[in-house]
């Protein structure tokens, strides 16, 4: 979160999964993907599930995004006002199921979180478009968890939180640390 002047996370090459992560108002994209000097190192570059709000310029920055083997999947992206959910639209390899989410503002309720504003809860609301939205499959770059450790399932949901029918602190930061990752 608040990276003045870069992308929350940055990518300059691959292999790299970068899946199940949380970007916010950071000073470029919440991801961006950068080809360093033009080198092409941009391949099996797989960005999948993540929940990214109010960046600057972009949610997710696609440079050098052109090979068949990269991913793009089922992240839930709300936009700053005036940038785009993903700069540019991707050239090249799967992209599949990224929702672009509308703030609340802009709407009578939130469409896709619980709270998009801090103290943020990105977990999905009960009528959020990002449930059971992603497609089930065996595909390598899907996570079986999501951030908090939560099994996905059969009919898992967009971005970085899974909703469940229980009730637990899923509030990210607070003080509480994340549950143990599971091993797949």
């Amino acid at each position: 979160e608040g990276s003045r002047e870069e992308g929350g996370i940055v990518v300059g090459g691959g292999p790299a999964n970068v899946r199940n992560n949380v970007a916010v108002g950071n000073g470029y994209g919440g991801i961006s993907v950068q080809n360093y000097g033009g080198r092409n190192l941009i391949q099996n570059v797989w960005i999948t599930h993540n929940t990214l709000i109010n960046n600057f310029d972009s949610g997710i920055n696609l440079q050098g995004w052109n090979s068949a083997t990269n991913v793009l999947a089922y992240n839930a992206i709300l936009p700053r006002m005036g940038t785009l959910a993903i700069r540019p639209a991707p050239s090249a390899g799967i992209n599949i199921g990224n929702e672009v989410c509308i703030p609340a503002s802009d709407l009578p309720t939130a469409q896709c979180f619980v709270s998009e504003v801090a103290p943020y809860d990105l977990w999905p609301n009960a009528t959020s478009p990002l449930l059971n939205a992603a497609a089930s499959g065996a595909e390598p770059w899907k996570p079986a968890d999501d951030f908090m450790g939560t099994i996905r399932g059969n009919s898992p949901d967009v971005g970085a939180f899974e909703r469940t029918s229980g009730t637990y602190f899923h509030l990210g930061g607070g003080g509480a640390p994340r549950p143990p990752r599971i091993t797949v």
